[in-house]
């Protein structure tokens, strides 16, 4: 599984929405993001999705900004880590 394209993917999905509608943003943070994610979470291993994340020079941040904040089944450590790094990376993106 290519992470890097998943989270490109959804950072680029998530500018393109906020850019058309900036009102949009609670609704984003929500509901669509949980949602994208929710839909992709079958198609990729999650604890090698954490993995990946962790040992990303860029996108470690969210990992450790995760850890001890949520524990549960790989599956839902994975959506959590994902949310907060595509958050993560929306706010560094739009300064």
């Amino acid at each position: 599984m290519d992470y890097e394209t998943v989270i490109r993917e959804l950072v680029d999905r998530s500018l393109a929405v906020l850019q058309t509608d900036p009102a949009i943003e609670d609704h984003w943070r929500l509901r669509l993001l949980p949602e994208w994610i929710t839909t992709i979470l079958p198609a990729i291993a999650p604890e090698e999705c954490v993995n990946f994340i962790r040992n990303h020079k860029e996108y470690s941040f969210a990992y450790y900004d995760a850890f001890g904040k949520v524990c549960g089944k790989p599956r839902e450590i994975a959506a959590y880590v994902l949310t907060e790094l595509i958050k993560g990376l929306i706010e560094e993106q739009r300064g």
